[in-house]
Parts: structure tokens; sequence; C-alpha cells
């Protein structure tokens, strides 16, 4: 679980430091006594939990979940503060716990462990749909059921493959030309690539999946847009978790279940 920590209060960072330093599962990513500099990092890093102090000079903790939270609406915030009348504001804006100070490591112990135990059951696949490449390449929905995703051409296959392997990362059309159609006519290639292109829109539609192929000038770029990608799952799963004990076993276990076998290995 990664955390973030604000408090304009240097020595109470440090505290709070102390606190998190020998509990399972946690990844200090940062802490930040600018709230300014902290709602940056917080969409930058995008942390599973802020732990963030309420009484600060320029801007209160209130104003900053509010900014980080329109831009990430499902985030994890704890108020961590002195003041206890401030309470009712912080769950109306769905504050997930209200910590007073001085804080110590039993009642912060309760917040972790509440985040674990809802981390741990939650149910893989989650309920939206994946694309799988670990051993076969195939595509599954919320159900948990295989996707039949119908390919016009291998070619449209293998270009889907070749961005989504590159997912995210602009890819220049000259380079797709050169590694798909390396020995046609100019014209005829970006021809070629264009009609395949639009084949692997329309397979992906037929199938009711949203991940995008956006064309950006030269470029190609795809986007999963809320679809989930195995590899992507267990990396994620993996550094949510680095350490595996009694309390992690489980979710662990579910993790690993996403490895079926070498990357692409039947492709």
């Amino acid at each position: 679980m990664k955390v973030i920590l604000v408090d304009d209060e240097p020595i109470l960072l440090t505290h709070l430091e102390k606190l998190f330093k020998d509990i399972d599962g946690i990844q200090l990513i940062g802490m930040y006594s600018n709230p300014y500099q902290a709602i940056e990092a917080v969409l930058r890093d995008k942390p599973d939990v802020v732990f963030l102090d309420i009484e600060m000079p320029e801007i209160n903790g209130i104003e900053v979940a509010e900014k980080i939270q329109n831009n990430l609406p499902l985030i994890n915030i704890v108020f961590v503060t002195a003041y206890s009348e401030y309470a009712v504001k912080a769950f109306e804006i769905n504050a997930v716990d209200y910590l007073l100070k001085p804080l110590n490591r039993n009642r912060l112990l309760k917040t972790v462990q509440r985040f674990q135990v809802n981390n741990n059951s939650k149910e893989l696949p989650v309920q939206t749909p994946m694309v799988c490449c670990f051993q076969s390449f195939q595509f599954i929905d919320a159900q948990s059921q295989k996707l039949q995703v119908r390919w016009r051409t291998n070619k449209a296959e293998e270009l889907f493959l070749f961005l989504l392997h590159n997912r995210q990362k602009p890819i220049r059309k000259e380079m797709i030309l050169d590694l798909f159609w390396p020995e046609t006519e100019w014209d005829r290639a970006y021809t070629h690539m264009y009609t395949t292109i639009y084949q692997i829109r329309k397979a992906l539609k037929s199938a009711n999946l949203h991940i995008k192929i956006k064309s950006l000038g030269e470029s190609y770029i795809l986007d999963l847009n809320g679809v989930k990608l195995d590899v992507d799952e267990l990396e994620k799963g993996i550094n949510q978790y680095p350490f595996v004990n009694s309390k992690t076993l489980t979710y662990h276990q579910n993790i690993m279940a996403l490895y079926q076998g070498d990357y692409l290995a039947e492709s």
C-alpha cells in the first residue's frame, strides 16, 4: 500500500514516519510539509492513501483533499489533526478516517489494517475486462469468461499486440510501416496500415472492448481506457505488497494466479 504523508510541521512528519516504519505492507513514497508540493506529488504518484494534516498555513487540509479528489475521486484520504471540530466536514468529503493527535501506533495500526483487509478481500480478476498475455493471448470479460475477438487478418492481431506491448507510448507510423510492410511500395503500405488499424478498431468494438487506438499526427498510441492487462496487474500487486507474510499471503496467492506462463508464449 503506497502512502504519502502531509503535515506542515516537519517534527510531526518525522513522528509519523517512525510510526509507519515497522508496519507490514506499507510503502512510504513521500512526505511533504508544503501542501502545494504535496498535491503535485499525489496527482503524479497516485498513492493508495494520503494521511493529511488539516491546520496548515495558506491552505487547509480540507481544501487540499478537495483539490486532490477533483482529479482522483477514488483516492483514500485520512485526516490527522489536533482539532476534533473538523470531523463532520472531513466525512462530508468522504474521508475514510479521522485521527486525532497525538497519534499512537495502535490507533494508526487499526486504520492501516482496515485498508489491508479491504485490499486482501478484492477478488481477482476484478470486475472489468482484462487482456491476458501470460502464456496465451486472450480477452476476459467482467464475468471472467473468455471473450471472442474476431481478427479479420493475422496482421491485425499482430499489429494490435505490437501496440499493446508499447501501450501508452506514441509509435511512429513510419516505424509500423518498416516493421509490418517493409517490402511494400510506400502508398500501398500506408493504405494497408490504415485498413489494418480500422480492422483492429472494428474487432475491439464488436467485442464491446473500449480500448482506443488514437492517431496523434504521425504516430499511433494504444490506450487501454480502463481495460486491465494481466502483466500490469501482477506488477502492481507485487509492488503494493512486496513482502509475503501471514497477512498478505492470500493476496499474493490471488495475484500470482494471474501468471499462467511466459509472456505471449503461445503467440
